[in-house]
């Protein structure tokens, strides 16, 4: 019988150092090679957190992990290496430009500028504590749920990776005591099918309106629509090819001063899709070619053609947050008096006199009146326009399947947690239909 191997030298202790907190300690035998002891501590504010860090520690020795401290890089140095040269995501592949850009601004505005003890943290001396300290401290500032769960995110996917690349001895916001919570959710505001209708009636008074229209025919991305060219449309068959995006990057130190700059990228999921179009839209968008050929011939060489089927007066890509303030809102309140049957008030020739300003105040009374009455929802964004041909595709009946094709979706999960929606129709048709399989017809319960 061969002689049982002894196992290597190892101590470990827990001392209360002069704050209060303790102190734990791991002790290893000398390196074969270096001759140096092995090992690690770190310090905490309880006795029993001390105490199972202790027993983790020996257990990753068992089997056969490294003791060694980890970087003494600071968070916000690694955060800030990552997303400049790493940028490596944990599917293995590259985290796009668009992507490091805002997880980077997220981390800066909910971390680094709000925590700096936390930043100049070293990665090895992140603790638990301190990162559930600071995430209750983010619920506790009336964030939104959603965006704290998104810090969350992507602050334990880069400490994943620190911890994969040998910077980081365990992950601590992997630990379930780095909770999260926060504001719930606003509910999005949603189109019905007759608003909806509203809506698309008035798009020919816009300038962009047939981009509006595109929304809410197709159900596209906002970014997608924006960065379509015009070969990405079949109007023989009738179908549109989505297979890429508009990315808008903020400039940096480089380019401070030269405007936005965009590139034209893959989709969101890089989900390749073909849309089938209604013979109306193919009609708005034939008209919008040729009115985009006039505009073209009249700019002459300032006119910049990139092919977007959607573009500024001179070829450039669309603002999307400008387009809605000033376009889609404006239109929204047209769509509310079409809706009520209702013509807008003229208006006379702009000027600064008070007739002016007194037809504009009639015009914006007349307005309000009708959103009031018709229940228009004002709070439409053009995400809103996707999410509503998500939710009316569901009301019509058809298959989750189909929806999460037609918008592009990795998976079904995210078609039906967050872009198929109820309201209180839907819901008053499902207690109904639920009246007609429980209830004899005779003793019909009356739902107000």
């Amino acid at each position: 019988m061969s002689p049982r191997k002894p196992k290597p030298r190892r101590r470990g202790s827990i001392s209360k150092t002069k704050t209060g907190g303790f102190l734990a300690r791991v002790r290893t035998s000398k390196d074969a090679l270096t001759g140096k002891r092995g090992g690690s501590s770190k310090s905490f504010e309880a006795k029993a957190d001390a105490e199972q860090w202790l027993s983790d520690e020996f257990a990753r020795l068992d089997r056969g992990e490294s003791a060694s401290r980890g970087s003494s890089q600071s968070l916000e140095s690694f955060v800030r290496e990552f997303y400049k040269s790493i940028r490596k995501a944990t599917k293995g592949g590259e985290l796009s430009a668009r992507t490091c850009q805002s997880d980077l601004e997220l981390l800066e505005l909910y971390v680094i500028r709000r925590a700096k003890g936390l930043a100049e943290t070293a990665l090895a001396k992140l603790t638990v504590a301190q990162l559930r300290t600071h995430f209750a401290e983010l619920s506790d500032a009336g964030l939104a749920r959603a965006t704290v769960s998104r810090v969350h995110r992507i602050l334990r996917a880069r400490l994943q990776y620190a911890l994969l690349d040998n910077r980081l001895r365990f992950n601590p916001m992997a630990d379930p005591r780095v909770t999260v919570s926060g504001k719930k959710k606003r509910k999005r505001a949603i189109l019905t099918i007759p608003q909806a209708q509203a809506l698309f009636a008035v798009c020919p008074e816009s300038r962009h309106g047939v981009y509006f229209a595109t929304l809410i025919w197709t159900g596209q991305r906002p970014s997608e629509a924006a960065g379509m060219v015009w070969s990405q449309i079949d109007f023989t068959a009738r179908v549109i090819e989505v297979n890429q995006a508009l990315i808008r990057l903020k400039p940096d130190g480089n380019t401070a001063g030269t405007g936005t700059n965009w590139m034209i990228g893959p989709t969101k999921t890089g989900v390749d899709r073909t849309l089938p179009i209604p013979d109306v839209l193919v009609g708005m968008l034939r008209q919008h070619r040729k009115e985009q050929i006039a505009m073209q011939l009249a700019a002459g060489r300032e006119y910049q053609n990139h092919q977007l089927v959607f573009c500024g007066d001179f070829g450039t890509p669309l603002h999307l947050d400008t387009i809605t303030s000033r376009y889609l809102k404006p239109l929204l309140r047209r769509a509310a008096l079409h809706l009520a049957g209702e013509l807008p008030l003229p208006l006379p020739v702009p000027t600064r006199s008070k007739g002016y300003r007194d037809a504009l105040a009639a015009r914006k009374a007349q307005e309000d009146a009708a959103i009031e009455s018709t229940g228009f929802p004002m709070g439409v964004g053009l995400y809103s326009l996707r999410h509503s041909f998500a939710t009316r595709l569901d009301k019509l009946g058809r298959s989750t399947k189909d929806i999460q094709t037609l918008l592009g979706h990795a998976n079904s999960s995210t078609t039906l947690d967050s872009y198929i929606h109820s309201d209180d129709d839907s819901m008053r048709d499902t207690l109904a239909a639920l009246e007609d399989a429980l209830l004899p017809k005779t003793t019909k319960l009356s739902i107000a």
